[in-house]
């Protein structure tokens, strides 16, 4: 099956997450983030069902926006806003396939006030739109 260039960077965004996620898992005190990073990327995973501005997670990290981008790319490969995006991406995906919910219920269960926006964003991440997965299950 033949992928876009745009569907092959959401793959290698996929792979490049599952990798450190199964590296920090198998290597955990090995792998360290900088604590900042980790601060960040915590308040991330704890936050995502709503909505966040980078200001807010630099905030957290005792970082610049221009600093968290800069060592969080370095160390997770994305920057904290494509990670953000990451995250509710994955939930939106479990979410639409598993819980029956509405398309708008999942976009607010994942930080979205706007349907378009997160129908939009959705679409681009996985190259079809959320009712697509939403129908598989049903």
């Amino acid at each position: 099956q033949a992928m876009s260039g745009a569907g092959s960077n959401v793959t290698q965004h996929h792979m490049l997450l599952l990798l450190i996620q199964l590296l920090q898992e198998r290597h955990g005190s090995q792998l360290k983030l900088d604590r900042r990073v980790h601060a960040a990327q915590q308040f991330l995973d704890d936050h995502f069902q709503r909505p966040i501005s980078m200001a807010e997670v630099a905030n957290v990290a005792h970082l610049s926006i221009r600093q968290l981008n800069d060592l969080f790319r370095h160390q997770v490969g994305v920057t904290p806003h494509q990670y953000l995006t990451e995250v509710r991406m994955k939930e939106a995906f479990q979410l639409l396939e598993q819980s029956g919910h509405s398309v708008q219920r999942v976009a607010d269960s994942v930080g979205y006030s706007s349907l378009s926006a997160f129908s939009d964003r959705f679409r681009r991440h996985f190259g079809k739109p959320p009712s697509h997965f939403r129908r598989l299950s049903t």
